[in-house]
């Protein structure tokens, strides 16, 4: 309506341009939403992968460490989200360090420890087998010195693990020579199976090798050789 008149005007538009301009608004809304949405996810994904970055770097380090390494976990160019992870983890690996030195000492410590009131104890014993004639007393006195070396033989394993073990599974794994070993194992404790009535001897066809740590192969085999001597008939 125009004021102040009896006119009125009256605006047309023709159906088929009015629909046009609709689906080119919705088109034109739904191509904005959807560059829209891929810019987001393709954000949202640049951001979550970097995040992650340090985790499988983090996972990486810990999953390819030598399970003896405690050494602490240092990534350069860490998210300062992951560095209380990180310092938790390495707080852990300082505790666990700790703990294993202290029972590499105890074990030793203790070994050496026992060692003294063992020694005293066999030493009484054969005083009393050198200076008794009681047959029941002199019994005594022998069961008495074979529960002390086997005591003794106990605590020098202890000892020999307490100081070879740990360095050896932190070393890297060689070709050893397995007749090598046994030779010099057997060489010398021969001396010990011929004091005590028994004959040793090395039969080798073959020069068998395999990927190890020397240390703990002597260890081994040094254990079953000895353990043969003392616990076979002569």
């Amino acid at each position: 309506p125009i004021p102040d008149s009896k006119k009125i005007i009256v605006a047309f538009q023709r159906r088929d341009i009015r629909i046009g301009f609709e689906r080119q608004v919705i088109y034109d809304s739904i191509l904005i939403i959807a560059l829209t949405f891929t810019l987001l996810t393709i954000a949202v994904w640049l951001i979550i992968n970097r995040g992650l970055q340090g985790l499988d770097r983090t996972a990486d380090e810990i999953g390819n460490r030598d399970p003896n390494n405690l050494n602490p976990i240092y990534i350069e160019t860490m998210p300062a989200e992951l560095e209380p992870l990180i310092s938790s983890i390495n707080d852990l690996f300082t505790k666990l360090k700790e703990a294993l030195e202290r029972e590499r000492r105890f074990a030793g410590d203790a070994a050496h420890e026992l060692k003294t009131p063992i020694a005293a104890i066999k030493t009484l014993s054969q005083t009393i087998l050198s200076s008794t004639t009681d047959t029941h007393t002199k019994r005594s006195a022998e069961d008495i010195i074979l529960g002390v070396n086997r005591a003794n033989h106990i605590i020098d394993q202890l000892l020999t693990l307490s100081r070879a073990v740990p360095d050896a599974l932190q070393s890297t794994l060689t070709p050893i020579s397995l007749s090598s070993i046994a030779t010099g194992i057997v060489t010398n404790l021969t001396p010990s199976a011929i004091s005590s009535g028994k004959n040793i001897s090395l039969q080798k066809k073959t020069s068998a090798k395999i990927m190890a740590t020397q240390a703990a192969i002597e260890i081994i085999m040094r254990n079953l050789i000895d353990n043969s001597i003392r616990y076979t008939p002569e």
